[in-house]
């Protein structure tokens, strides 16, 4: 079990990195593949943090990611997955909201991250609201967070995580939502980005992206103080002409 092992590793190194262990770590990010490597030979977090050159923050959170990575995909190296009818109410219900694949994942891990990623996953939260609800230090649950992307596909772990370049989250956002704006009547109220970020699991920042794309193709108009309204786009013009 990997666990246990990290654990052991912190005082006495590993002897050697056998195939078997980098084949099991070959599609981690690469950071975090080394981040995981350094501790699994005994380094300590601050000569990780000088290695990797980051923060000692950071380093952690590369580590525990990486961790909690394989344990999700390879639920052989972890501890015994945890009996589902021993958690609370709140943790039963939102797992019931997943697929069996990422069911089964989050029961491989500990409970603190199985916390972070079922708040995340299940009701929407960003690591700010899940580090208040928990009432922690939000950089205690970036490790775990960060592993979110390895569950954001129904259906699949995977060790790498589901990546895009940057912008196309709002960029694919928008597209899902023009046909949601281009139904309503020009004038009516476009749903809230509080609403939106929760339904669509993704951030506010996102939301707010995706409707600045919408505003800049005058779909979307911002009436303040009372927020974001359907507007009249070139589109709507020529289909009036």
């Amino acid at each position: 079990m990997l666990a246990p092992m990290v654990e052991e590793q912190q005082e006495q190194p590993l002897a050697e990195r056998s195939e078997e262990l980098l084949r099991l770590l070959a599609d981690l990010p690469d950071r975090e593949r080394e981040a995981l490597l350094m501790r699994l030979d005994g380094c300590s977090k601050s000569v990780v943090a000088s290695r990797l050159g980051c923060s000692l923050h950071t380093g952690d959170r590369l580590f525990e990611t990486a961790l909690l990575r394989v344990q999700m995909c390879h639920p052989e190296m972890a501890r015994e997955p945890v009996v589902v009818e021993s958690l609370p109410a709140w943790q039963r219900g939102a797992l019931a909201t997943l697929d069996d694949t990422r069911r089964q994942a989050l029961l491989s891990i500990g409970d603190l991250p199985r916390q972070v990623l079922l708040m995340h996953l299940a009701e929407g939260l960003d690591s700010k609201q899940i580090a208040a609800r928990l009432g922690v230090d939000r950089w205690a649950i970036m490790g775990a967070y960060s592993a979110a992307s390895s569950l954001k596909v129904a259906g699949q772990v995977t060790m790498r995580g589901t990546f895009r370049e940057k912008g196309a989250a709002a960029r694919a956002l928008a597209e899902t939502l023009r046909g949601e704006v281009e139904a309503l009547k020009p004038g009516e109220r476009v749903p809230a980005e509080r609403d939106l970020a929760p339904r669509f699991q993704c951030s506010a920042k996102t939301v707010r992206a995706a409707m600045n794309i919408l505003r800049a193709e005058g779909l979307v108009t911002m009436i303040r103080p009372y927020g974001l309204f359907r507007g009249t786009a070139t589109r709507d013009l020529a289909v009036a002409a």
